[in-house]
C-alpha cells in the first residue's frame, strides 16, 4: 500500500503536478487504517485454520485407533 502511495507521489512529481500535503497525509492514514483492520482478520483466519486442522487430525487419529477414545 505504501509503495502505491510512493509511486503516486513519484509519478506526480515527475509530471510536475502540485500535490497537496494533506491529500498525501490522508492517503497514508487510510492505508494505515486498512492495515490495522486487516491484521486481526488474517491472524483470526490463521487461528481458525490451526483449530480446524488439529480437530481434523484428532478425528483421523481416533478413526484409525478407536481404542484411544477416552
Amino acid at each position: 500500500m505504501t509503495s502505491v502511495i510512493r509511486n503516486f507521489t513519484v509519478s506526480a512529481i515527475k509530471s510536475r503536478q502540485v500535490i497537496h500535503l494533506h491529500t498525501l497525509l490522508l492517503l497514508s492514514i487510510v492505508a494505515l487504517v486498512i492495515k490495522i483492520l486487516l491484521l486481526p482478520l488474517s491472524s483470526n483466519i490463521q487461528m481458525w485454520g490451526f483449530v480446524t486442522n488439529s480437530r481434523v487430525s484428532w478425528l483421523h487419529h481416533y478413526a484409525r485407533n478407536p481404542s484411544d477414545i477416552p
